[in-house]
C-alpha cells in the first residue's frame, strides 16, 4: 500500500532519472491538484493506471494535470500511457 494519494496539494511531481521499479501506483490518481508529473527515465513497468489518467486536463471533466511523461515511446515501451502529454525513449 501507499501513502502518496494523501498528498492531496501536490501541483509538481519530479521523480524522473531515479532508477524507480515496478509500476505506477493507482493511488496517485487521488492527487486531484498535480498539474505535472514527470516519471521518465526510471525502470517502471506496466500500464498508467485509468485513475491518473481521468486527472489528465484534456478529460471530460478536465482535470488539472497537464504534462504526463512516462517512459512510453516505441518500439519498446516501458509503460503503457494512452494518456501521457508526452513519451521518452526507455534508456
Amino acid at each position: 500500500s501507499t501513502n502518496i494519494g494523501n498528498l492531496k496539494t501536490l501541483t509538481f511531481l519530479q521523480l524522473d532519472h531515479n532508477e524507480l521499479s515496478g509500476s505506477i501506483p493507482s493511488e496517485m490518481g487521488e492527487l486531484t491538484n498535480l498539474r505535472i508529473g514527470f516519471f521518465n527515465d526510471n525502470d517502471l513497468t506496466g500500464v498508467m493506471p485509468p485513475e491518473v489518467c481521468a486527472n489528465r486536463n484534456n478529460t471530460s471533466p478536465p482535470g488539472l494535470l497537464g504534462t504526463l511523461v512516462t517512459d512510453c515511446s516505441p518500439p519498446n515501451p516501458e509503460v503503457d500511457c494512452p494518456c501521457c502529454s508526452s513519451c521518452n525513449v526507455p534508456n
